[in-house]
């Protein structure tokens, strides 16, 4: 059989879950219910020959019937990394995380690594868990409603963006000396330009609740030892650059968040994630420092704005805002 060296994968289990998670997209999709078969994930196994393999999707993969043995198969060619909320499962696992709400639910698991998705209310169960648990693995709330991004605490401008934005506020004598065209103050200006060409002027004005929000949570993040997300968008990355994601029905993706289509609304409108294939370079810019975004005939059609279909130039994963575990 052919094998892809050292590809590693993620594998849904299941996209069947019994718990009612008030974030999970599983509320608004219409996916058909499906459980991958044994003979398939030991097909991939042998195919992807991976150093790493994830056992998790947007089901539980503890209800799968046959989840011990896949485990035993996994563990006996690769790293295994698996998250459930099913706090009864116990397995010799590489990384087993325990995915969190309450500092109640957290009682049961207390010990053990945990993941908690950050949410403007939630700083107090943070703090809390910080230090009582094995590690904690943070990943800010994806949005796919105005509700949901009324939650969020990130902010979709970069911290580079940010920072420039503020030096120019701040510096006084530097405004004063660019007025009177100063050369060191015309030069350092110019400089500046080159950094923030296209910032979103009025986002920083729309969002400033939202950006000191995010400074607030990324202080409180800076002084605990948890494993943090970016609270503002970072240098562009795909997560998933070695990584193929397969589906319940047995099918691959390029990554979990396109696999399966929902809404994704970030600040000022609603798109629609849905791709088979992506370019996992990113090749294009960062949707979140554009001052064209709002009505962006590009995001609205499914480009991004060199003309790639299903760019991914608004992927909070890509960004460093949303981290999964793989």
């Amino acid at each position: 059989m052919l094998s892809i060296v050292n590809m590693n994968i993620q594998i849904e289990l299941t996209n069947r879950c019994p718990f009612e998670c008030d974030y999970c997209v599983r509320k608004i999709w219409s996916a058909k219910p499906c459980d991958i078969s044994l003979e398939r994930v030991k097909d991939l196994i042998e195919t992807f020959d991976p150093e790493r393999i994830a056992l998790y999707g947007y089901g539980d993969p503890t209800i799968h019937k046959n989840v011990r043995d896949i485990v035993r198969i996994a563990k006996k060619r690769a790293e295994v990394v698996m998250v459930t909320r099913n706090y009864n499962f116990r397995e010799n696992i590489d990384l087993l995380v325990y995915s969190i709400d309450t500092l109640s639910e957290f009682k049961k698991v207390e010990g053990y690594p945990v993941s908690i998705i950050i949410t403007k209310d939630n700083a107090d169960l943070i703090r809390k868990v910080t230090g009582k648990a094995k590690e904690v693995y943070l990943t800010n709330l994806i949005p796919y409603n105005r509700e949901m991004y009324e939650k969020t605490a990130f902010a979709e401008i970069s911290k580079k963006m940010l920072d420039v934005c503020i030096d120019i506020i701040g510096d006084e004598n530097f405004l004063r000396n660019l007025v009177k065209m100063d050369k060191n103050a015309v030069e350092r200006y110019r400089k500046m330009l080159e950094v923030v060409e296209n910032v979103n002027v009025r986002y920083l004005v729309d969002k400033a609740d939202r950006i000191l929000t995010a400074l607030k949570f990324e202080s409180l993040l800076s002084e605990l030892n948890v494993n943090k997300p970016n609270m503002f968008a970072g240098e562009r990355k795909c997560p998933y650059e070695n990584y193929v994601f397969v589906r319940a029905d047995g099918k691959i993706f390029p990554c979990m968040e396109l696999a399966y289509e929902h809404p994704l609304y970030l600040g000022y409108s609603t798109l629609t994630v849905e791709c088979k294939s992506a370019d996992k370079s990113l090749p294009y810019p960062w949707c979140g420092d554009c001052q064209f975004l709002e009505g962006c005939w590009f995001v609205e059609n499914g480009f991004d704005c060199y003309g790639y279909e299903c760019g991914c130039s608004r992927c909070l994963f890509s960004v460093g805002i949303a981290r999964c575990l793989i």
